[in-house]
C-alpha cells in the first residue's frame, strides 16, 4: 500500500512538471492566437489555418509516432538493464524520424499546388505551403527527444526547453508582424523555431545520456535490435497507422473540408472554436505522457493492480481539473471570445460550447491508448482508431455541407461520446482479464 501511495505521489509530481511544461507553450499559443486573430482578421487568419492544416495532415499521414516506441522499448530495455539495446533503440528512432520528416517535406512540396486548388484557394497558397513545409525536416526528431526526457524522468528539462521555445517563438512572431511581413513572416518564424528546438534538444539529450553513464546514441549499433526488430516494426506500423487516423480527431481534416465548402473564413472561425480543446488538452496531455511510462513499467513487472489503480487515480484528478474550466467556458462563451479574440469571432460561440461538452468525453477516455499500448495490444488500438476516424469523417461529410463549422463541432461531439463508450467497455474487459 505504501509503495502504491509513493507511486501515486511520484506520478503526480511528474504530471505537475508536465502541466507546467504544457502550460508555458499553451499560454504562449493563446497569446499568439490572440495576436494573429486580431492582426490578420478572419479571412487571413483562416488562410494561415488552412496552410498549417494541410502541412500537418501530410505529416500525420507519414508519421510513425516514434516517440511512443521510444517510451515503450527504451523504457523496457532500461528496466531490464540492457543499456546497449536502449541506445540502439534511440538511434533507430532518430533515423526513422529523420527519414519520415524528409519524406513528409517532399510530399508537401509535390502536392502543394493540388492542395491549393482544392482546399486553400489563394494566390499565395503554394508559396505559403513551401515555407511552412520546412518545419517538417526536424519537427519529428524533436518529439523523439522529448520522449527520451520522459523515459529518464527529466520533466524539469522539458519545462526548460518549452520555456525557451515559447519565448523564442512568441518573440519571432511579434517581430515578423511588427516588421510588416504578415503571414509569410509568421511562417518563417515557425520554421526558425523548429530548428532552434532541434539544436537545443540535441544538446540536452547528449547531456542527459552522459549523466546516466551512457555513451552517445550516435555510435550505437542498430543491429543489436535484430531479435526484436519484427516486434518493433509491427509496433511502428500500428502507431503510424494511428497517426494517420488521428488527423481527423485533431480537427485538421475538418478545417480542410470547411475550406473546400466555405472558404478560409469558416476555417478561421472553427479554429477559434477549437481553442477550448487546445486549452483542455494542455491538462490532458501531461497525464497521457506521464502515465504511459508508468503503465509500461507495471505491465513489464505484471503489477496489474497498480496498473488499474494509477488509471483510476489519473481519471479522477483529471476530471477535477477540467470540469470547472468547461463550466466557465460553457456559461460565458460569447464574452470570452469577444474579450480575447474580438467581436468578429462571436459566430463561433455555439460551436465552442459543443466542443466544450465533447472534450469532457475526450478527457474521460484519454487513458485508452496508453493502456492498450502498455499491455501489448497495438492492433486493438488500431481497430478502435479506424472505427473512430471513419465515423468522424462520415459525420463531417454529412454535417459540414449543411451546418458549416457548427456541423463540424457536432461531429466531434458524437464521435468522442462513442469513443468514450468503447473505452468503458474495454476497461471492463481489462479488469476481467488481468484482475479477475
Amino acid at each position: 500500500m505504501r509503495e502504491l501511495k509513493a507511486e501515486k505521489k511520484e506520478f503526480m509530481k511528474n504530471v505537475s512538471w508536465l502541466v507546467v511544461a504544457k502550460s508555458i507553450p499553451s499560454f504562449a499559443n493563446i497569446v499568439e492566437m490572440i495576436i494573429l486573430a486580431r492582426v490578420l482578421g478572419v479571412e487571413m487568419f483562416g488562410l494561415m489555418t488552412l496552410v498549417i492544416a494541410y502541412v500537418r495532415v501530410v505529416s500525420s499521414l507519414v508519421d510513425f509516432r516514434v516517440w511512443e516506441s521510444v517510451v515503450r522499448y527504451v523504457g523496457e530495455f532500461l528496466e531490464k538493464k540492457e543499456l546497449d539495446k536502449a541506445l540502439s533503440m534511440i538511434k533507430f528512432s532518430y533515423i526513422v524520424d529523420a527519414v519520415t520528416g524528409l519524406l513528409a517535406f517532399g510530399v508537401c512540396i509535390l502536392l502543394a499546388s493540388v492542395a491549393n486548388d482544392i482546399f486553400i484557394k489563394s494566390a499565395d497558397g503554394v508559396s505559403l505551403v513551401l515555407i511552412f513545409s520546412f518545419t517538417l525536416v526536424v519537427a519529428s526528431v524533436n518529439t523523439t527527444s522529448e520522449a527520451l526526457f520522459r523515459v529518464f524522468d527529466k520533466f524539469k528539462v522539458i519545462v526548460f526547453i518549452q520555456l525557451a521555445k515559447s519565448v523564442f517563438k512568441l518573440g519571432s512572431i511579434i517581430l515578423a508582424l511588427y516588421l510588416g511581413y504578415g503571414i509569410k513572416g509568421v511562417l518563417v518564424a515557425y520554421v526558425a523555431v523548429s530548428f532552434f528546438e532541434f539544436l537545443l534538444t540535441q544538446a540536452v539529450v547528449n547531456w542527459v545520456l552522459r549523466e546516466k553513464g551512457l555513451h552517445s546514441w550516435f555510435s550505437s549499433k542498430v543491429i543489436l535490435l535484430s531479435s526484436r526488430m519484427r516486434e518493433i516494426t509491427w509496433f511502428l506500423v500500428n502507431t503510424s497507422f494511428n497517426a494517420a487516423l488521428t488527423i481527423a480527431s485533431e480537427g485538421r481534416v475538418a478545417v480542410l473540408i470547411l475550406g473546400y465548402f466555405f472558404g478560409s473564413g469558416a476555417a478561421g472561425l472553427y479554429k477559434i472554436a477549437r481553442a477550448v480543446i487546445k486549452v483542455i488538452y494542455r491538462i490532458i496531455d501531461p497525464l497521457d505522457e506521464a502515465i504511459f511510462p508508468k503503465l509500461v513499467s507495471f505491465s513489464t513487472s505484471n503489477l496489474y493492480y497498480r496498473f488499474a489503480e494509477i488509471l483510476k487515480f489519473s481519471v479522477k484528478n483529471l476530471l477535477k481539473l477540467i470540469i470547472p474550466v468547461l463550466i466557465i467556458v460553457f456559461l460565458f462563451t460569447e464574452r470570452l471570445i469577444e474579450l480575447i479574440f474580438g467581436g468578429q469571432y462571436i459566430p463561433a460561440s455555439d460551436t465552442m460550447r459543443v466542443l466544450a461538452v465533447a472534450v469532457l468525453f475526450t478527457g474521460g477516455a484519454f487513458w485508452l491508448t496508453p493502456m492498450l499500448l502498455a499491455i501489448g495490444k497495438p492492433g486493438l488500438r488500431t481497430a478502435v482508431s479506424i472505427f473512430k476516424a471513419l465515423t468522424y469523417l462520415a459525420l463531417l461529410l454529412l454535417l459540414i455541407p449543411e451546418h458549416s463549422y457548427f456541423g463540424a463541432g457536432i461531429a466531434y461531439l458524437i464521435v468522442e461520446f462513442v469513443h468514450f463508450l468503447a473505452a468503458v467497455y474495454l476497461a471492463h474487459k481489462f479488469h476481467r482479464t488481468y484482475l479477475g
